[in-house]
């Protein structure tokens, strides 16, 4: 079984594709809330696998949503922002009927969001309620508050993931997480491979 599972990790990684653990696959409870953060266009594709594969009942995106327009350094392709944007909006709305949250990047245009998103609620940073759960999404880690069950950031490399008392942080930058909200389990998933550095986030040489 431990062959099994490293082979299948080898072909996915392979094939950029994402990994699911089989208990996840085989997982009939949830609902099911997927986080991510910091995405390049050139994993979109990686991102709509992942959707159709687990089928979210809930979807955070905490901000910088096509990662490598860098909007906040140079406003001029704010055109190209556009195009990837309605891509990237068509892929997470078209392919489930979750309920979407973005937050709002230093590389992100609120504007621009506004008019693109559909069926998706915008908010800069802040705490939403999910199926009992308090959770505070936001772009950057230092604006996570307490008295949450949950908080979900992404931005940086830190802090990693981490347990505070009851309350669970999770960096959206260092994996896609998938949080079972029924049985509280939490599935990081590797993003592809180069996923830093089409970001232009490879330690040691980050820009953020």
């Amino acid at each position: 079984m431990r062959i099994f599972k490293i082979i299948e990790k080898i072909k996915c990684f392979i094939l950029d594709r994402p990994y699911i653990p089989e208990e996840l696959k085989r997982k009939k409870t949830g609902p099911l809330l997927l986080h991510i953060s910091d995405t390049p266009a050139e994993i979109f594709p990686f991102i709509e696998r992942l959707i159709k594969e687990i089928n979210p009942q809930y979807i955070v995106h905490t901000g910088d949503i096509v990662d490598n327009i860098k909007l906040e350094t140079n406003d001029k392709l704010l055109e190209s922002y556009k195009v990837n944007l309605r891509k990237i909006v068509r892929i997470i709305e078209e392919n489930s009927n979750a309920k979407i949250y973005y937050a709002v990047g230093n590389h992100d245009h609120e504007e621009t969001l506004k008019r693109t998103i559909k069926t998706g609620y915008i908010l800069e940073k802040g705490i939403i309620n999910i199926e009992g759960n308090k959770i505070y999404m936001g772009h950057y880690f230092q604006e996570v508050e307490s008295g949450t069950d949950y908080c979900l950031y992404g931005h940086s490399f830190e802090p990693s993931h981490f347990q505070q008392g009851n309350r669970i942080c999770l960096n959206g930058v260092l994996s896609a997480n998938i949080i079972d909200l029924h049985s509280k389990k939490i599935y990081q998933i590797e993003y592809p491979f180069a996923t830093n550095r089409l970001r232009r986030m490879e330690k040691g040489r980050i820009t953020i």
